[in-house]
């Protein structure tokens, strides 16, 4: 469901960049870079509308609702990681530029889902922040600065900063 929830709207997106691409840009734009990014743009769900249609419909709890979140989920992510990649590639001044920062994307991302995240997991049971109360300010503090060294980091290698902010909170515990 997500994978048809998010071809046709990239598909339609890309048919667009591509109608709009000698009307209205600047023919030093790389086309194919210029393409990617409309057909980005106009693919990525508004997850948080999303949300709440679902909460005023009274079907955020129906298996309708979940399945809908889901592919809305899995949209999501295709959709930053396609739009981080649009970013990188016109960022770069050339294709190796464009492959040390998909390389050292994808390095922070799995330095954060494992030994970061597993870090932060023992920090919270370690601060009692998982024990049913609110978190400890310790926590909170630590979280804090968490999403944004994690944020400053990405915008350091040439993703846009969003993109550490929203690893960060993946890897923070929920419960």
């Amino acid at each position: 469901i997500s994978i048809a929830g998010l071809a046709l709207p990239l598909g339609m997106g890309a048919a667009l960049g591509k109608a709009i691409y000698d009307e209205f840009t600047d023919k030093t734009v790389n086309r194919g870079y210029y393409i990617l990014f409309v057909a980005v743009a106009v693919g990525i769900t508004a997850f948080p509308v999303l949300c709440r249609i679902l909460t005023e419909t009274r079907l955020l709890d129906t298996p309708v609702g979940v399945t809908t979140l889901s592919a809305g989920i899995g949209n999501d992510i295709v959709g930053w990681i396609l739009l981080a990649l649009a970013v990188a590639l016109a960022n770069a001044s050339s294709g190796l530029t464009a492959l040390y920062v998909l390389l050292v994307g994808v390095g922070f991302v799995l330095l954060m889902l494992f030994p970061v995240r597993w870090f932060v997991h023992w920090l919270a049971r370690k601060t009692g922040s998982l024990d049913g109360g609110p978190p400890s300010s310790f926590m909170l503090t630590f979280t804090l600065l968490l999403v944004l060294c994690a944020a400053f980091f990405t915008d350091i290698i040439g993703i846009h900063p969003i993109f550490g902010g929203f690893l960060a909170g993946l890897i923070v515990p929920h419960d």
